[in-house]
């Protein structure tokens, strides 16, 4: 009558955490018997303190809503072609799945609807000229990153990396350079070799020198905590610059996350290991970004150390990318002046606020578009017969393998694809009528076979160097997957070949092959890194 939780935590696999609505219900519906006690009691023994908002999300929370999980398989229709008499396209018109989809009809025209009202709110009446200022600063986003490239180069950027030096970094914003240092392999069997540089006189960048070899000490602003998350060797969460509460954190970057240069240098005191200095230097860098100086980024942009007339990259290519850029700005500074009503934008405040709000009105309006143009999709396949559409391209699928013939005559591939149920039976009735298996010793067959299920067992992760008696083999059914893949393409079932060869992973054809020759068990479980059970 009574179901106990001695804990509320539960192991997904990566994590220990709180079961949902879904598992809650069906663990604490076990108390009492149906038909014999009235009620049930669950008792929880929570040893911690949970939030108030997680714990009724837990106990409170509905059920999961049912779903068709309805999905055509070769092998279905296959066997249904085998019954003759009776017509495929007509079963999936009766399914569950097809009367949920015509039941969402009317809520997919009421959201539409919807969306199409408040999409007519947001036009505004110079859209084409902010539409085009949009496009030109994607494509000014698309060469800055192309120039990028040329930015993390150590032989050209070294010498501007002094200490104080404002940089922006890659999904961090931005952030004061303290120091740097050249990591490399050392040639005596160490671990690294490491050079530290905290003064104006850089280490001279050599020949085989990457962005990966040079590491940053950057001041950033994080959230709090992130002193104890750093001692933990976890990444302390980024914080906006002008945010109350945000801390100053030094992080060891690669060059290669650096995303910009500023001509602004801070001035950094000799002592840089206190809390107090840290801050100050935090405090400083706000100060350069306050709304009065570099606040607005159209302002910081002009102070960009730039490769070409900066760093002195004489490259052909950065010089046409460069180029293509200065265009670009130029174009944006005449377009935000025409817009914002002034010769300068970059003076005119009043006028580059308007213009902004403007453009993030438009954003918005284009995210709804996007979300109106898939609804719209999703309607059109809805009220199509979507699933004889799928019937007739599978149906070539099959008569381009030789599973049955343009009358639906099911053939012998047709017949074994049609008992294969645990893995891609397209692939494996391939591989079976290929003569795959034939020379393969037994323990090769079953570790190999391993791979064709591997979709839907755990992904193993740093799977070992594959076995030298199963490379080959190996290889060639990830050939024959490549094969079907193409097929599945011709045929009108787009099919990403990478991806569709990922899902046989030989990541545990090691452990079937030394558990087919006898290997214990605990030796099998170092073979992978699989739990326990999983093996």
């Amino acid at each position: 009558r009574a179901v106990v939780f001695s804990s509320l935590r539960k192991w997904d696999g990566e994590t220990f955490r709180l079961p949902s609505a879904a598992e809650y219900i069906q663990m604490s519906g076990r108390a009492g018997r149906r038909g014999i006690d009235s009620r049930g009691m669950v008792i929880l023994l929570v040893s911690e303190e949970l939030e108030q908002q997680a714990l009724e999300t837990m106990m409170a929370g509905s059920a999961l809503p049912l779903e068709s999980a309805f999905h055509l398989r070769y092998n279905t229709l296959v066997k249904l072609y085998a019954l003759e008499s009776y017509d495929p396209e007509q079963l999936v018109r009766k399914s569950f799945y097809t009367f949920q989809r015509q039941q969402r009809i009317p809520e997919l025209a009421r959201r539409q609807s919807a969306l199409q009202v408040q999409t007519q709110r947001l036009s505004q009446p110079n859209e084409p000229q902010l539409r085009e200022l949009l496009q030109v600063r994607s494509a000014i986003a698309t060469q800055s990153r192309a120039l990028g490239r040329f930015v993390h180069e150590p032989r050209f950027v070294l010498r501007f990396l002094q200490p104080g030096r404002v940089l922006l970094m890659v999904e961090r914003g931005w952030g004061v350079l303290l120091g740097w240092r050249h990591e490399q392999p050392a040639t005596n069997g160490t671990d690294q070799r490491a050079a530290w540089v905290t003064c104006g006189e850089p280490l001279r960048a050599t020949a085989d020198m990457t962005a990966d070899d040079v590491v940053l000490d950057v001041l950033m602003p994080c959230k709090p905590g992130a002193d104890a998350l750093a001692r933990e060797g976890l990444a302390p969460e980024p914080s906006l610059l002008q945010e109350d509460g945000a801390e100053p954190c030094v992080l060891a970057m690669r060059l290669s996350c650096m995303h910009q240069l500023l001509a602004v240098r801070l001035w950094v005191p000799d002592d840089i290991t206190s809390k107090k200095t840290l801050q100050a230097v935090l405090c400083a860098l706000r100060q350069v970004f306050s709304p009065g100086r570099l606040g607005d980024h159209s302002v910081a942009r002009h102070l960009i150390l730039r490769p070409v007339e900066h760093l002195g990259v004489a490259d052909l290519d950065c010089l046409v990318i460069a180029r293509q850029l200065e265009q670009l700005e130029s174009k944006e500074v005449s377009m935000m002046s025409a817009l914002a009503g002034s010769r300068n934008p970059v003076l005119s405040t009043s006028g580059v606020a308007s213009v902004r709000m403007q453009l993030e009105q438009l954003e918005r309006k284009m995210k709804l578009e996007v979300e109106n143009a898939r609804l719209a999709e999703e309607a059109t396949l809805v009220a199509c017969d979507e699933f004889a559409v799928t019937v007739r391209k599978m149906h070539r699928v099959l008569v381009k393998l030789g599973h049955v013939d343009e009358d639906r005559v099911v053939q012998l591939k047709g017949r074994a694809a049609a008992e294969v149920d645990a893995s891609d039976e397209l692939l494996v009735t391939e591989l079976v009528f290929s003569g795959f298996f034939n020379d393969l010793s037994p323990a090769a067959i079953a570790a190999l076979c391993s791979s064709l299920i591997a979709a839907d067992m755990e992904t193993v992760k740093n799977p070992p160097a594959t076995h030298a008696d199963l490379q080959a083999p190996l290889a060639a059914l990830h050939g024959v997957a490549s094969q079907v893949a193409r097929v599945l393409t011709e045929a009108g079932v787009p099919t990403d070949e990478i991806e569709y060869k990922g899902r046989f992973d030989g990541g545990m054809v090691n452990m079937v092959y030394s558990w087919c020759h006898g290997v214990t068990f605990s030796e099998l479980c170092m073979v992978c890194e699989l739990f326990e059970g999983s093996i």
